[in-house]
């Protein structure tokens, strides 16, 4: 089951984020309050802090715990990347 990811702040509810790669550890960047959410695994490759079609920095961000993936799609254009978490 694929799942929306939200802003974990409290009283925020934005879903819409930055990307950051810190040793290969991916951090989400809330656009609306800054937040942040870290996931301590490790992607199986480099994950798009800008998107390699149009160059825009935000993206919708969901993922699919059963099968380990994180997918992104892009605000501006649209475009959907794929990226699977290392267990």
């Amino acid at each position: 089951m694929v799942n929306t990811v939200v802003c974990k702040e409290e009283g925020c509810i934005g879903n819409r984020f930055k990307i950051s790669v810190q040793r290969l550890k991916i951090i989400l960047i809330c656009i609306e309050c800054g937040g942040f959410e870290k996931y301590n695994k490790e992607m199986n490759s480099n994950v798009p802090t800008i998107c390699r079609s149009c160059g825009e920095e935000i993206f919708k961000v969901s993922k699919d715990a059963r099968k380990g993936e994180m997918y992104f799609e892009c605000e501006d254009c649209g475009k959907k990347f794929t990226f699977t978490l290392v267990k």
